[in-house]
């Protein structure tokens, strides 16, 4: 009989089954393994838990924090952004700094925009500080890009980059990746959907999945092939979601669920 490699609960035991090629053993071991650390949320308390969450808004008319929607059927936060434009109209939710990309972190948000997709930016993934006011963002300016983080990556829908959908940017100590146009795809309004960032030392895989969960992109045109220099491998990191209205109309964005998992240390 096959020997089974599921009831171990250690990387390390992953090796004699997929060898040393690469060090993609935190996504594969998940978030059961003793050897990871785990971080997830699924928003069911009354209230947002402040042990894990930082939550905040850009302060201009009608923005308002991340906030539990109450009676929402297996837990949900809502982002409100108001209605003052740009920056000072948004809302964001930011876990704490814990996470590195030599530690192979991993972060999935399932997510939908509400009612409309225009005039919007939301962005999903891993930053390198906990701001929650106007600069709490990663990417300043999408189309070209530039970047109001040091070091961050994230999935990222700007409706000012006209004509694009989901695209997957980071920055590295200031320096720009090349942009993941793989996916490109615009969301569909009042839709969840599961976006995915793995990070291996520097080097990011972007995923999404649809709302049933199937694998819809993987990376690369589907070719899972990473965008290079995407972080500073060892800079702390935060798992964040961001919202941001590019008009004076109000946007929501609601969250379902925040799973982030890493290594406990470098060497499975």
């Amino acid at each position: 009989m096959a020997e089974r490699f599921t009831g171990y609960l250690f990387r390390e035991h992953l090796k004699k089954f997929f060898g040393n090629r690469d060090r993609l053993y935190s996504y594969l071991a998940s978030a059961s393994a003793l050897d990871l650390a785990p971080f997830r949320d699924e928003f069911t308390g009354p209230v947002i838990d402040t042990n894990k969450w930082t939550v905040g808004n850009g302060g201009g008319a009608g923005a308002v924090s991340p906030a539990i929607i109450v009676g929402s059927a297996g837990g949900q936060v809502r982002l409100t952004t108001g209605t003052a434009g740009d920056g000072t109209a948004s809302s964001t939710l930011s876990g704490g700094r814990h996470f590195t990309g030599d530690t192979n972190a991993i972060i999935v948000a399932r997510i939908e925009l509400v009612a409309d997709v225009a005039g919007v930016k939301v962005e999903v993934g891993f930053r390198d500080n906990i701001l929650t006011a106007a600069t709490g963002e990663v990417v300043n300016v999408k189309a070209t890009p530039s970047f109001t983080a040091t070091d961050g990556v994230c999935w990222c829908y700007d409706t000012d980059d006209s004509g694009r959908g989901w695209e997957g940017l980071g920055v590295a100590n200031t320096t720009a990746a090349i942009t993941d146009t793989g996916f490109n795809a615009v969301p569909v309004a009042d839709t969840f959907e599961y976006l995915m960032i793995e990070l291996i030392d520097g080097a990011a895989y972007f995923s999404r999945f649809n709302a049933s969960g199937q694998r819809t992109y993987m990376g690369g045109a589907g070719t899972r092939r990473p965008m290079a220099l995407a972080v500073t491998a060892t800079v702390l990191l935060a798992p964040y979601v961001y919202v941001e209205a590019r008009t004076a109309t109000s946007q929501n964005v609601d969250v379902d669920m925040v799973a982030v998992w890493a290594a406990r240390s470098t060497t499975p």
